[in-house]
């Protein structure tokens, strides 16, 4: 696992613990904040290998701890489909109200809902 501090520096070339590091930090926990979470990840997209990488979390210290370093292939879970269409992602739909494989979202999103298995 990658420390918060060489993936924010890799990536997005801010300082562990510099001003830019602590708006980026602000702007997660506002985004958080925001969706009505209890956590927020901020990831950035290593091109090169297609898969989006968490570089901060806040909210819980074991989470960042777990989660920092770890990677999503482009596509693949909430944030993939998020980097993939270049739409928000929420409980696994987007915002044209469609869940990343194009069928109606469930009520969390408003509209609705599928029936669900077993």
């Amino acid at each position: 696992m990658a420390k918060p501090d060489s993936v924010l520096e890799a990536y997005l070339g801010v300082a562990y613990q510099s001003p830019e590091e602590k708006v980026l930090r602000l702007l997660i926990e506002l985004a958080a904040q925001f969706g009505g979470a209890a956590e927020g990840p901020l990831l950035v997209l290593d091109e090169a290998r297609q898969e989006l990488v968490f570089a901060r979390t806040v909210g819980s210290e074991a989470s960042e701890e777990a989660l920092v370093g770890q990677r999503v292939p482009v596509g693949k879970g909430l944030s993939g489909p998020a980097a993939q269409t270049r739409e928000v992602q929420r409980g696994g739909c987007s915002t044209s109200r469609t869940s990343a494989r194009g069928r109606p979202c469930s009520r969390a999103c408003g509209t609705r809902s599928r029936r669900r298995r077993g």
